[in-house]
């Protein structure tokens, strides 16, 4: 019998640094991450059947309106959470936008913020060091 597909997040930003801490983050929350930098591969990447996605993590700001993406989750991946992410200054996003995520994030975000964000039970996120290494621990 074929395991199922791990949890994955959908990361969308621009920044290296940015991204790759998401998805390191992301691990410690339980899940898988796959990064992309623009908005236009976000519906080629969701489409990937064998990946089973949960959410959608957009940077706030690409430097061209994110409207047009969220409509498109919307639309077409509406049992996605959405989530935006923004920096330490909030930009003010077009009014359609706002009814189109489920969650707001900033950076420095919290382990228990991003896992609020997904909809992810408190329970499964390691919040402290020794629960890191203990999960990197061989089980006997």
């Amino acid at each position: 019998m074929r395991a199922a597909a791990p949890a994955t997040v959908l990361v969308v930003h621009p920044t290296l640094e940015i991204s790759s801490a998401l998805e390191r983050d992301l691990a410690r929350v339980g899940v898988a991450a796959r990064v992309i930098t623009t908005l236009a591969e976000i519906d080629e990447q969701l489409d990937d059947k064998p990946v089973r996605f949960i959410g959608v993590i957009v940077a706030g700001s690409f430097g061209e309106p994110i409207g047009p993406a969220l409509q498109s989750l919307e639309d077409n991946h509406a049992d996605l959470k959405r989530v935006l992410l923004f920096g330490d200054q909030m930009e003010k996003l077009e009014h359609p936008s706002t009814n189109r995520v489920h969650a707001v994030l900033r950076t420095p975000w919290r382990f228990k913020g991003l896992a609020r964000a997904l909809d992810m039970s408190l329970d499964e996120v390691v919040t402290t060091y020794d629960q890191l290494v203990a999960l990197q621990v061989p089980k006997k």
